[in-house]
């Protein structure tokens, strides 16, 4: 399987809820890991992951490639078919190196790492769910940790590159042409999750200002509504994804109207997922350095 036949893979799971008038990136379900490493899954393999055990396997969120099941013991049920998760790459870091070859270091004695810009590299693996396993052990309920993480959440607010004003008028947006994010104070929202919801959406808007990562200019903004569309969907993404490393439910009040974006959006051909979790990814990296 290529990167296109998996965007068309997963465009065609996304289309099927969509047209159901379910956002899928706002279901409370746990969210993917290798039960093995203990990692959760990110960006599409996240979702592929979390509509395929919603559908198939009752929201278990624990998953095993072959190798790291008979590892561990068990054995995949005949018949069982495993699911695609990939790796995707232009890029990788490492250590920067002086003329000499040897190891820069800055002022405080670490080493200096520099982004090496490769030909993309794409791989798929198979993984199968923990219900797939004969004799696997059942899901304990509070055997995921989904504990709110305040501190995490704190950390990425401070992180946000522009002015937050907060101003009793109810409204939450970013405002490119001052460059300011407008908040409700924080007490106006019944939940401590609504609130990081909010803010990150619009925290993952001011990365996209032409003097940080050039996703739109003020005209594109406002005006192209398939360019505003896209830049919407990489800020609910972007914020989801900074919740799910704090630990809080995604909730946006504006499902229908993002549900109605997707759509419009995967309808046009030249549309691809792929490309909008660049987006994502970038915005998220940008404002976790």
């Amino acid at each position: 399987m290529n990167l296109e036949e998996y965007n068309s893979l997963l465009k065609n799971v996304v289309l099927k809820y969509l047209k159901r008038g379910i956002n899928p990136w706002q279901q409370p379900w746990l969210s993917p890991y290798n039960f093995c490493t203990n990692k959760k899954y990110r960006s599409m393999n996240s979702l592929m992951l979390s509509l395929i055990s919603n559908e198939k396997f009752e929201n278990d969120p624990r998953w095993l490639s072959y190798k790291q099941s008979k590892a561990m013991g068990y054995s995949v049920k005949k018949g069982e078919k495993g699911s695609a998760v990939f790796f995707y790459s232009t890029s990788y870091r490492r250590t920067k190196k002086d003329e000499d070859g040897i190891k820069i270091k800055d002022k405080n004695g670490l080493y200096v790492k520099e982004c090496v810009i490769t030909r993309p590299i794409f791989r798929t693996y198979c993984v199968f769910n923990a219900k797939q396993l004969i004799d696997f052990p059942t899901l304990e309920i509070g055997e995921v940790d989904e504990s709110v993480d305040l501190n995490q959440a704190s950390k990425i607010m401070r992180r946000i590159p522009v002015d937050i004003k907060f101003k009793a008028n109810n409204e939450a947006f970013y405002d490119p042409q001052r460059d300011e994010i407008i908040m409700p104070p924080q007490k106006n929202f019944y939940r401590i999750e609504s609130f990081y919801s909010t803010l990150f959406h619009e925290a993952i808007h001011s990365t996209g200002a032409p003097n940080r990562l050039d996703r739109y200019t003020l005209s594109t903004y406002f005006n192209d509504r398939a360019n505003h569309c896209k830049e919407e969907l990489v800020a609910e993404l972007g914020s989801l994804s900074l919740c799910q490393d704090c630990k809080f439910k995604y909730t946006n009040s504006n499902s229908v109207s993002y549900i109605n974006s997707w759509l419009k959006s995967l309808d046009d051909d030249e549309f691809r997922l792929p490309d909008l979790y660049s987006d994502v990814s970038k915005a998220i990296k940008y404002l976790n350095e």
